[in-house]
């Protein structure tokens, strides 16, 4: 099994949360990496300019990779090749800030 690269952030969210039965069927976890524990303004499609945490793609497990390509296929009614490509090009997804709550897995490295 090929060993992903470790975030130093992973981003938790609240199990409360609307958006919580989604996380699961994409990620099949409430806990996900992120880029940055700075969360980020994205002008995201129907909703407008949103805090954001920028998903850590490449530390995705290979099994999280491919839920998350279809679960947002589906989601959107898109190719699930055009899922493929648009995560590609971006190399992120952004997670809505609210909700989540942060952790540093390696704060001395960032101090």
């Amino acid at each position: 099994m090929a060993e992903t690269p470790a975030s130093d952030f992973t981003v938790t969210l609240d199990e409360r949360d609307p958006r919580a039965a989604d996380w699961q069927a994409a990620f099949g976890t409430l806990t996900v990496p992120i880029q940055s524990w700075l969360p980020e303004l994205c002008d995201l499609p129907e909703i407008g300019p949103q805090l954001c945490y920028l998903l850590d793609l490449a530390a995705l497990a290979a099994d999280q990779r491919t839920r998350l390509e279809q679960h947002l296929a589906t989601r959107f009614a898109v190719p699930l090749a055009e899922v493929q490509t648009t995560l590609a090009t971006q190399g992120t997804v952004p997670l809505l800030a609210e909700g989540c709550t942060v952790t540093i897995l390696h704060p001395h490295k960032w101090l």
